[in-house]
């Protein structure tokens, strides 16, 4: 019986991730960032801001595109030593 109520949780988890996928694949912020550590930081507050009010599932639903079109412009930075 445990198994089966895990099984139905499972699946409608996977259901809501499947839903907010269709959903915020439609749902672009566009917007000439600079890939810098304060973008990064700015990004994190606003998923933070946005998690209060959609999710965490929700916020990083909708903001993963943005941030990995900004940090794809960087190249490879060394770390200062």
């Amino acid at each position: 019986m445990a198994i089966a109520h895990s099984l139905r949780e499972y699946v409608t988890f996977i259901a809501l991730l499947g839903s907010l996928f269709i959903v915020s694949g439609g749902i672009h912020l566009e917007g000439d960032r600079k890939a810098t550590p304060v973008t990064n930081t700015g990004l994190l507050a606003l998923g933070g801001a946005l998690a209060n009010l959609l999710g965490t599932t929700g916020a990083s639903m909708l903001l993963i595109r943005t941030v990995l079109k900004t940090n794809s412009q960087r190249g490879h930075v060394p770390v200062p030593r």
